[in-house]
């Protein structure tokens, strides 16, 4: 089962016209239910009454076409458009996963540096103490 498309306003008023034209030509030639022509056309008449129709079914398809192209046009700027925000994209969860794994390192390096200083740390304080304890053990003792 195929669907119909409906007709475009600035198409239809064209082919309402050709119709029309189409209606004028055959009342001319006579009746529009006898097959029989009651005034006979001429060959050069019925030449320019072609070529007439055919200059305005040429502009009609110049039209038709200029409006493809316009489609084309259109179409090639969006597909352009969603490939360029599918590469941000990409780039901003690259750029994201990025700044995660940074962050990561530099929490794990930071923990590393707490852990040296706080070892240093203690050993320093170790040192004072036993400085402070060979001091005693050699300073005379205090005179009353």
């Amino acid at each position: 089962m195929s669907s119909v498309s409906p007709i475009k306003p600035e198409f239809a008023d064209s082919l309402s016209q050709a119709v029309r034209d189409v209606e004028v030509i055959a009342r001319k030639s006579g009746s529009m239910d006898n097959p029989i022509m009651s005034e006979p056309i001429t060959r050069p008449e019925l030449d320019a009454k072609l070529a007439t129709i055919e200059a305005k079914m040429d502009g009609r398809i110049a039209r038709i076409e200029d409006a493809v192209r316009d489609i084309r046009d259109s179409l090639s700027s969006t597909r352009r458009n969603v490939w360029g925000a599918a590469a941000v994209t990409i780039a901003a969860v690259l750029a994201g996963f990025a700044l995660i794994v940074t962050s990561f390192d530099s929490g794990r390096d930071t923990a590393n540096m707490a852990t040296a200083a706080q070892a240093q740390t203690n050993a320093a304080l170790a040192e004072i103490r036993q400085i402070v304890s060979d001091l005693k053990s050699t300073a005379p003792p205090p005179s009353q």
